[in-house]
């Protein structure tokens, strides 16, 4: 059962995990981020006045090298989302950008895609993000969506089936509209920039989406599948036309987008089946 109140001696969820993390674990770096962050989330109105300067501090301290100290620096941030609730939705770029850094392939990143370890906890912090998170992320899809574009197109297939996995459940539990505006940027964005990553990783979020319990179908599958295999969900906006649509060569140009981009949407459709 999912507690909805700290326990005892403690006037917020991250003040409760911040001590319970100090007798866990005796990391060099989790000691030494614990000491900036203990003294700015005494309580909860406290953690509110600070939380840009804890959520920095905490992604700052998620370095590879740093390993032991991850656990408590990925839990941290789902207690910190769990008590400030809309008011953490600010600080989700950047902490989507530095989960995307760790992953990213040496030396532009972190280079730590294979590491189990991490991936895990990770990935599990990203789903505790979202479940805490559900209603300020689904009606920001499109944002959500570009923000984990590097997670969820990365160039390695797990990545991407973890991504997926991980991000399919903001989908399940997105209004009609919400979905249908989340579903235009996702085809858009991999249409616009065809890759086999992006039309791979595309086409698993779709699946992650209708997946059940048991291998079956979720009760929104049809809900999804039907708003995918509209063929006017993506519109030229997306495509990038503009005042050069009106002359008659960009006419053409536009027509050959939509067809080529309708190519795409079908092979992104067989890969989610």
């Amino acid at each position: 059962r999912v507690r909805s109140e700290p326990g005892p001696g403690s006037t917020c969820f991250f003040q409760e995990s911040l001590s319970e993390w100090r007798e866990l674990n005796a990391a060099r770096d989790w000691l030494a981020a614990e000491r900036r962050l203990r003294p700015l989330a005494l309580s909860l109105p406290l953690l509110l006045h600070n939380k840009q300067q804890v959520v920095s501090i905490l992604l700052d301290a998620l370095r590879p090298e740093a390993s032991l100290s991850l656990p408590p620096i990925f839990d941290l941030l789902v207690a910190a989302a769990r008590d400030l609730q809309g008011e953490f939705s600010s600080q989700l770029p950047a902490v989507w950008s530095r989960f995307t850094w760790l992953l990213t392939p040496a030396p532009a990143g972190g280079g730590c895609a294979g590491d189990p370890d991490l991936l895990q906890a990770l990935f599990s912090s990203a789903a505790g993000l979202c479940k805490v998170l559900v209603k300020q992320i689904t009606t920001a899809l499109p944002a959500t969506l570009k923000d984990t574009a590097g997670l969820r197109y990365h160039p390695e297939r797990h990545v991407r089936c973890l991504a997926a996995e991980t991000f399919g459940f903001l989908l399940r539990q997105s209004s009609s509209k919400h979905l249908r505006v989340g579903l235009r940027a996702l085809l858009a964005e991999a249409a616009v920039k065809p890759t086999a990553a992006r039309a791979h990783g595309a086409g698993l979020l779709i699946a992650e989406s209708v997946l059940g319990v048991e291998h079956g179908l979720h009760s929104k599958a049809g809900v999804v599948l039907g708003l995918v295999l509209q063929e006017d969900l993506l519109q030229p906006e997306d495509f990038g036309a503009g005042a050069a649509g009106k002359s008659d060569v960009g006419q053409q140009q536009q027509q050959q987008t939509r067809k080529s981009a309708k190519g795409r949407h079908e092979h992104i459709i067989l890969v989610a089946l």
